[in-house]
């Protein structure tokens, strides 16, 4: 019997320990900064502050600096830390070099809306490329391997 609550015992502190990880981990994980300070103009490179609006509601805040002939076109997803302010010298200077740069600030980063999760920049990122390449019917892998319940990009 001893053996018994010995296992339930553990059993439930594996669980308890899980659940207060899931619940913590955000904060590990995203250290947004709100606002915007800097901007590419900055930086004389010309660029035009866009809203994207998403299917879930949310509004995320992105710049848009076009090259007059761009050498190609990216997609720039700063890295878990700041807004697209800190990332605006970087920003600047890919444009400088002749490509077209679409920079976005993710949910709850900047003058984004919504609060950071790892489900809200799955959802942006896909969201993003469908937008960019205007194929509404693909499917990213991590879509195919990790069915949601509820999709708001559907």
């Amino acid at each position: 019997m001893r053996v018994l609550w010995t296992a339930v015992g553990l059993i439930g502190a594996i669980v308890a320990l899980t659940l207060l990880v899931r619940a913590i981990e955000p904060s590990f994980a995203f250290f947004p900064l709100a606002g915007e300070t800097t901007t590419p103009s900055q930086f004389g490179v010309r660029y035009e502050a866009i809203a994207i609006h998403t299917r879930d509601g949310e509004q995320l805040r992105a710049w848009w600096l076009h090259a007059d002939a761009p050498r190609a076109g990216i997609v720039y997803f700063h890295g878990n830390g700041g807004n697209l302010s800190v990332w605006a010298p970087i920003v600047a200077s890919i444009a400088e070099r002749g490509y077209s740069v679409l920079a976005i600030d993710y949910r709850g980063y900047g003058s984004s809306s919504g609060r950071p999760s790892e489900r809200g920049l799955y959802v942006t990122t896909t969201y993003t490329y469908r937008s960019c390449t205007g194929d509404d019917r693909s499917e990213p892998r991590w879509r195919r391997t990790r069915r949601p319940s509820h999709d708001p990009t559907d």
